[in-house]
């Protein structure tokens, strides 16, 4: 059967079709690059924004740009959230592997610490 096409319209943020261009983006990358460990955590943050948020639906009942509207800023916000954790993912193994003087300093007295507690024991 075939079907109409309609164009929907409906009022958002100024920024939601810079965003929208964002998400499509990393959506986009991580379909080539990161296979299903990424794909679920999106589904598992689309989960999460709905049990959030349980009225976004709401008031888009009968409405279908309300609900168009609410749909397009779920995966938005979703594809955001999940980019932005693999982000600091990233720079906190960067930091992590990093160690400071005063990071090994704490280590060999640790270290020292603890032999001197099994020798005496």
């Amino acid at each position: 059967m075939p079907v109409a096409d309609r164009t929907y319209t409906f009022r958002a943020s100024g920024d939601l079709g810079d965003r929208i261009r964002a998400a499509s983006v990393f959506l986009d990358e991580i379909e080539e690059a990161a296979g299903s460990e990424v794909s679920e955590r999106i589904a598992r943050e689309l989960v999460l924004a709905l049990l959030r948020d349980t009225r976004r639906f709401r008031g888009a009942s009968g409405n279908q740009s309300a609900f168009m509207r609410e749909t397009v800023e779920l995966v938005v916000s979703a594809a955001q959230k999940v980019a932005a954790d693999l982000e600091y993912a990233d720079a906190y193994a960067r930091v992590g592997a990093e160690r400071t003087s005063d990071e090994e300093e704490f280590r060999r007295a640790a270290r020292t610490r603890a032999g001197e507690r099994w020798r005496d024991a």
